[in-house]
């Protein structure tokens, strides 16, 4: 998980990198009981073959009160060094809430978790 490891390298702990990198092999080995491969959305550079940009959308379901409804929290968002600031992301982003769109699972949010609980 090298990707992992390289994107979220930088602003943190020294070691974010390795646990981001940890985190996603957990992720993509273990079983999860939401997340499948079908919860991934990758950038690859078509010049060179190489996956540039991810993120994973993890689905939950979430509690107000005695309502529940399907939330997916987007995680491990990021692009290495050279293609930030192209919209990589942002386009990553579109696609999740067009697949949302169309899920049959009736209505669903987006999540976004506080950076700090991955870092502390």
């Amino acid at each position: 998980m090298a990707f992992q490891a390289t994107v979220h390298t930088g602003d943190g702990p020294a070691d974010i990198g390795a646990r981001a990198g940890a985190w996603r092999r957990d992720l993509l080995t273990k079983p999860h009981p939401t997340l499948t491969l079908d919860d991934y959305v990758l950038v690859e550079d078509r010049a060179t073959g190489e996956i540039v940009s991810s993120l994973c959308i993890i689905p939950q379901t979430w509690r107000y009160g005695s309502v529940e409804f399907g939330v997916g929290r987007p995680e491990l968002a990021g692009a290495l060094p050279g293609y930030g600031r192209r919209g990589l992301v942002r386009a990553q982003m579109a696609e999740v809430h067009r697949r949302s769109a169309g899920a049959t699972a009736g209505p669903c949010g987006m999540g976004i978790a506080s950076r700090s609980v991955f870092a502390g």
